[in-house]
């Protein structure tokens, strides 16, 4: 456009007869170009391009479009998942193992309440006792947390009468070698405490069985 108003300004001086009004007529014309026209970019024009591009693509003077970050965000999130998943892992290797039952003990208590007038146990929870065949036996360890004293009475299974010597005080123990099986009729057991009589009973069962490994 520029091009052919200046080709037409020579013409324009002919029919008007002065070079004057050629000259102010290309003044006017630079005065009134656009800054397009005079090879000026409008401010805008390379942001609205850039927003225009596709993301990862740069602008005409190496810019790239800026892309957003859910990838970052998503590695981020996983990282911390696996973090807590370790500290987990973590924490439960620290925790106590579960105490081994020692196969050669057995603990029994003569509950606070007892008072000579009835049974200590019931059939339905009676002691689970074993004969072992070598030297080394099982233990019924029994230990008074009563006020009365205790004297265990026995047939001569599962362990020997208690002596006189072998009666539990508050807050001590006695300790039942097993040497022999016996068996529990769900009525009166032949085991109880000898000071106060039959209906003191301790139900209890003893079988044979195999050295444990």
């Amino acid at each position: 456009m520029k091009t052919l108003y200046l080709l037409l300004i020579p013409i324009i001086s002919t029919y008007c007869g002065s070079e004057p009004a050629a000259k102010r007529a290309s003044e006017r014309y630079s005065a009134e170009a656009s800054p397009a026209d005079q090879g000026a970019s409008p401010v805008g024009e390379d942001a609205e391009a850039s927003s225009d591009l596709p993301k990862g693509a740069t602008s005409e003077r190496g810019e790239a479009a800026n892309d957003s970050e859910p990838q970052d965000t998503e590695e981020a999130s996983d990282s911390a998942a696996d973090d807590e998943e370790v500290a987990d892992e973590e924490e439960a290797s620290e925790e106590d193992p579960v105490a081994e039952v020692d196969p050669f003990k057995v603990q029994f208590v003569i509950p606070a309440g007892y008072d000579g007038t009835g049974p200590i146990n019931t059939p339905e929870t009676a002691l689970k006792l074993k004969v072992y065949p070598s030297d080394q036996k099982q233990e019924l360890v029994i230990t008074n947390m009563s006020d009365q004293v205790f004297r265990l009475h026995t047939g001569g299974s599962p362990c020997g009468h208690a002596p006189r010597a072998g009666e539990i005080q508050a807050g001590e123990s006695y300790t039942c070698v097993i040497t022999r099986t016996i068996t529990s009729d769900q009525g009166e057991s032949a085991v109880y405490d000898h000071n106060a009589g039959t209906q003191t009973s301790i139900y209890l069962v003893a079988e044979d069985a195999p050295d444990p490994q």
